[in-house]
């Protein structure tokens, strides 16, 4: 019983720390590709500015 308490943990385990992971790497992309989509519009928004002025 003991055994099978232990392979459940580890496995448990084990799964929170990839899940945690993947959830760091989810972030981390997330966060990147935010970067990217905004650089248009950084980069447009000067240029939009200066229409309105």
């Amino acid at each position: 019983m003991v055994a099978v308490w232990s392979s459940v943990f580890q496995n448990t385990l084990h799964w929170s720390i990839d899940s945690w992971w993947i959830l760091q790497n989810l972030e981390l992309f997330m966060w990147k590709k935010m970067q990217v989509e905004a650089v248009p519009h950084l980069v447009a928004w000067p240029s939009g500015l200066r229409r309105w002025i």
